[in-house]
């Protein structure tokens, strides 16, 4: 499992070469596995190391963002604050760019569902997952879809397309 994994992201982001001139990846730290995402990170750094297009975010911190011209994405895996805060821990820690963003998002996995919520300063969603349902989540009545969502951003306006893709397609 864990080879099949370092595989996937590699040929994710060898995927992503082919299309765009850099590619900046960060696995979110999350209460499933603190030292697994560390790992992936230092292995994909290893893996890429020749290729300056490719940026490895691997710093061990629960709170990620990425400015994108007007655009601001904060990722997190979500288990460690509320969604309702992310706004205005956003907004503290990223005080030298706040002003010059318009669009703010903030990306969760935690919960393995899809919610959206829209804050006064910016937008917090969670996604479905991939993964398949363990004993736990079936015995307590989990449900969720299992899928996967690309977002185009742009640099001026904000969120410009997605494109979701069910488990089923990819297998």
């Amino acid at each position: 499992i864990i080879r099949t994994g370092m595989m996937l992201m590699v040929r994710v982001i060898e995927r992503c070469l082919e299309k765009h001139n850099t590619v900046s990846v960060r696995n979110a730290m999350g209460n499933h596995s603190y030292t697994l995402e560390m790992f992936m990170s230092e292995f994909l750094s290893a893996w890429f190391r020749n290729e300056p297009r490719v940026k490895i975010y691997n710093e061990p911190k629960p709170f990620w963002y990425h400015q994108f011209g007007k655009t601001l994405i904060g990722v997190t895996h979500g288990d460690t604050t509320k969604p309702e805060t992310l706004g205005e821990l956003m907004a503290a820690d990223c005080q030298d760019i706040w002003s010059g963003t318009r669009h703010r998002y903030w990306l969760l996995g935690h919960v393995h569902s899809k919610h959206v919520c829209e804050l006064r300063t910016c937008i917090v969603e969670s996604f479905n997952t991939l993964a398949a349902k363990d004993a736990w989540h079936t015995e307590h009545g989990y449900r969720s879809k299992r899928n996967m969502t690309a977002i185009t951003y742009h640099k001026e306006h904000g969120e410009i397309a997605r494109n979701t893709v069910d488990i089923g397609a990819l297998i």
